[in-house]
């Protein structure tokens, strides 16, 4: 406003002499006007109409400064009323002098109601002596002040704020009021809380959890990948991946991270190094994750140091295991509950004709047919149901000849999957020597039973195991009352051995006795003789 000038400006500038003239034209003796000239009153009209035209041109300023005024105004209450933050006013004690709209919406109550109120009836019972403090060091002159504080919401639930605050001195200096920016960070605080208990959860797994970029610098490391590699977090952070890897297992780091970026994730095994120098086997699981524009690598990795030492022990416990069952006789076999061979020994190989790779295809089932698979099936069944059984079958070998077995199986647990350990036996022998004996017993009762004479075959207590033809004819009973009676109850009705009964004598003399006994009517040479083992 400094180039609008002002009445006082124009009466004085330069030339401007018109008010002093009039004044004394009016003033002049008698008042009589007939002596002012044509030429003095175009002047003088000349210089009210220039007058006139700078006192107009003033107003028009005068009107457009009011009006940025009032715009400028306009703007302020707009901002204010209408930003996105609360803002408050408040005095020492901490009552709202004055609210803007968005201050009144966060905390769900209409302005006019807030304003004369105290501001620590929304602040909850936990933070209500950090805000206190935050506005003590206000009052203080301690300068600006930032606190984050848990606020009460009318009909709605509590939610956090971060308060910034500064002193508005008032006369002499004096601080009688302060104002408070009121930010909304629910949403920050409970990414935060979020974050927090995905580190507490990360920290508390039992597996290193390494996050690091594809050249291998840590951006992250839990707990347990410091505390199972002797490392200190601060320490571990300062270095790369490739810290933890021997250097002969440097040579395939590049192809890792190659299968790695063509597959996505990967699994393998490796070993780490400790911060003392000892090894550690673990197993890996890396995959590649995005976040925003850089690509970084997860890694999970397991200490798997008890494993090796039990795969260790279990091959150990497999070769001593495959030296026994190889060295046993017949056929020694593994199988699960669906009759596939798990292991077996080299002589099942040998006697089949088939190749290790041909049985890991083969079922129980494939070596048998008609109704030994039926028998052996049933067998299987047996097993799992009762936990043990036998059976005798016929064993198909591969080049279409067959040999009979007999088989014994027992149910047991391998590795937590029920399966079956069976034994087979060639009986090949044995059934040759049973057919043999079958045909010389059928030779001897036919020479048995063309003897003419009663002929009988008894234990030591005279128990009869065994008698010819003429024996039946001569005792006058079949063959099914005869054997397992006593020989003097069927040839002489007694309960006891008789007087000279050539079996007591036998016993005693351990050769042959005779003597003549009757029986019903008849007299017979009874002659006995023993049957002697080599001793």
């Amino acid at each position: 406003m400094s180039h609008i000038k002002t009445e006082e400006n124009l009466a004085a500038g330069p030339g401007d002499n018109l008010r002093l003239r009039v004044e004394k034209l009016l003033t002049a003796e008698g008042s009589a006007f007939d002596h002012i000239s044509p030429a003095d009153v175009k002047s003088l009209v000349l210089e009210l109409k220039m007058r006139q035209v700078r006192l107009e041109m003033q107003n028009e300023e005068l009107q457009r400064a009011q009006e940025a005024i009032t715009q400028a105004r306009d703007r302020y209450a707009d901002l204010y009323d209408f930003a996105p933050v609360g803002y408050f006013t408040l005095d020492r004690k901490g009552k709202i002098v004055e609210v803007n709209l968005a201050g009144a919406q966060l905390l769900g109550v209409e302005r006019d109601l807030l304003v004369n109120q105290s501001s620590f009836r929304w602040v909850t019972p936990e933070s209500r002596e950090a805000c206190r403090s935050h506005y003590r060091k206000v009052f203080d002159h301690q300068g600006p002040q930032t606190c984050e504080v848990k606020l009460r919401r009318r009909g709605g639930p509590p939610f956090y704020a971060v308060l910034s605050t500064v002193a508005a001195p008032g006369e002499a200096g004096a601080v009688l009021h302060c104002r408070t920016a009121m930010s909304d960070i629910t949403d920050r605080k409970q990414a935060e809380i979020e974050l927090k208990l995905k580190e507490q959860l990360l920290d508390g797994a039992s597996d290193s959890i390494f996050l690091h970029d594809l050249a291998g610098r840590f951006i992250y490391v839990n707990e347990a990948a410091c505390r199972d590699r002797g490392y200190e977090c601060e320490e571990l952070q300062g270095k790369d991946i490739w810290a933890l890897i021997p250097p002969d297992y440097a040579a395939i780091r590049g192809k890792i991270l190659q299968d790695l970026l063509a597959q996505g994730e990967i699994t393998f095994e490796s070993v780490n190094v400790r911060k003392d120098g000892s090894v550690m086997p673990v197993e890996i699981h890396a995959r590649i994750i995005d976040l925003e524009d850089r690509r970084l690598v997860l890694s999970v990795a397991r200490d798997i140091t008890e494993r090796k030492r039990a795969e260790e022990t279990l091959l150990k416990e497999k070769t001593l295991s495959d030296t026994i069952i190889n060295s046993l006789p017949g056929i020694i076999y593994f199988m699960d509950d669906t009759g596939r061979f798990r292991r077996w020994n080299r002589n099942f190989e040998h006697v089949t004709g088939y190749t290790g790779e041909e049985f890991a295809r083969l079922t129980a089932l494939d070596l048998f047919e008609g109704e030994d698979k039926t028998v052996i099936e049933q067998a299987i069944q047996g097993v799992f149901l009762r936990g043990e059984n036998t059976a005798e079958a016929n064993l198909q070998l591969k080049n279409g000849s067959k040999i009979p077995y007999f088989f014994t199986g027992r149910r047991i647990d391998l590795s937590g999957i029920p399966c079956l350990i069976g034994m087979g036996i060639d009986i090949s022998d044995r059934q040759r020597a049973a057919e043999e004996l079958r045909l010389a017993a059928s030779r001897w009762r036919t020479t048995f039973d063309t003897i003419g004479d009663a002929l009988a075959l008894l234990d030591q207590e005279g128990t009869i195991l065994q008698c010819n033809q003429a024996m039946v004819d001569l005792v006058g009973k079949p063959f099914s009352e005869i054997i397992g009676g006593r020989c003097w109850e069927l040839l002489h009705g007694t309960c006891g051995p008789i007087d000279d009964c050539p079996m007591v004598r036998l016993r005693q003399t351990r050769q042959r006795e005779e003597s003549v006994l009757s029986v019903g009517e008849s007299w017979f040479k009874v002659a006995v003789d023993p049957i002697l083992d080599a001793a």
